[in-house]
């Protein structure tokens, strides 16, 4: 009895059977999509203030929460955006180094580093200030890019 022929090298066009693993998802958001066709930009320099009359900007409504009172992004009771190295930008709350656990004060390693505690995923980091963005101000670039 002979045995059935092996598939060739054109087995995806007919007769053979291949194992293929499935191509990358294409589908995204229309906005990620344009954030990453668009060129990227680095900082510049601001140009010099022309003299135009500027219509007033409404003041925007404060509350008593933590979260608003003054103090910087690094305040605690903030809500922001971090980045750890090879992570992407993502939202959670400072929290005072007071209140931190063993477990988080053992792993501190900057002197000026922050306690964040990241949303959904229940992880905290150090983090330096410099690396955290108010969430209200970075919200409508860095919420397309989050993988939530």
């Amino acid at each position: 009895m002979a045995s059935p022929p092996l598939p060739g090298k054109d087995a995806a066009f007919g007769s053979g059977t291949t194992v293929r693993r499935p191509g990358r998802l294409r589908v995204m958001h229309p906005h990620v999509a344009e954030l990453l066709r668009s060129p990227r930009r680095h900082a510049r320099p601001a140009a010099a203030p022309q003299a135009k009359a500027q219509a007033p900007v409404p003041e925007r409504a404060r509350y008593a929460c933590a979260f608003e009172d003054g103090g910087g992004v690094a305040a605690p009771g903030r809500l922001v955006w971090a980045k750890v190295r090879n992570h992407p930008w993502w939202p959670g709350q400072v929290f005072d180094a007071a209140d931190a656990s063993a477990v988080a004060r053992a792993r501190r390693r900057l002197r000026r580093a922050v306690l964040v505690a990241y949303f959904w995923d229940r992880t905290f980091a150090w983090t330096d200030a410099a690396a955290l963005l108010p969430l209200r101000a970075g919200f409508p670039r860095l919420a397309a890019v989050a993988p939530v």
